[in-house]
């Protein structure tokens, strides 16, 4: 099972510290400071919600009023909630409360999507499904 997350990135970003507005050259260049801002890019958790929750906790996210939260972070879900894990349930509502919340953003996998077909019957051949 993988957890996806740009983490790296953020932990790179620790290290160097708050990085400051500069203009080289007379262009405007903004950098984020990860630990005060930004996006956390979160993939693959296939049914693992107790690890999406460490995960979460991991980043400094906290459970308030059962959704996940961040103070100044959002988390992005690029799909594949589901399949494989003992946890499905667990995984797609915690990202869905967290969505509803404007905590989170998110977009269906290919995961999804085939469970969606496995579950739509094909209307020109009766029986089957797409």
């Amino acid at each position: 099972m993988i957890l996806f997350v740009l983490a790296s990135i953020r932990r790179a970003s620790d290290r160097i510290g708050r990085a400051r507005e500069r203009k080289p050259a007379g262009k405007r260049v903004l950098k984020m400071d990860w630990k005060t801002g930004g996006y956390d890019v979160i993939g693959d958790v296939h049914g693992h919600g107790e690890k999406l929750l460490a995960l979460l906790k991991t980043l400094g996210y906290r459970e308030r009023a059962g959704s996940w939260g961040h103070p100044g972070r959002t988390a992005v879900f690029v799909g594949d909630f589901i399949d494989r894990g003992p946890e499905q349930l667990k995984s797609v509502e915690t990202a869905r409360a967290m969505v509803r919340d404007g905590k989170a953003l998110a977009v269906m996998g290919n995961h999804e999507f085939n469970a969606i077909a496995w579950h739509t019957p094909d209307p020109g051949q009766e029986g089957e499904y797409l």
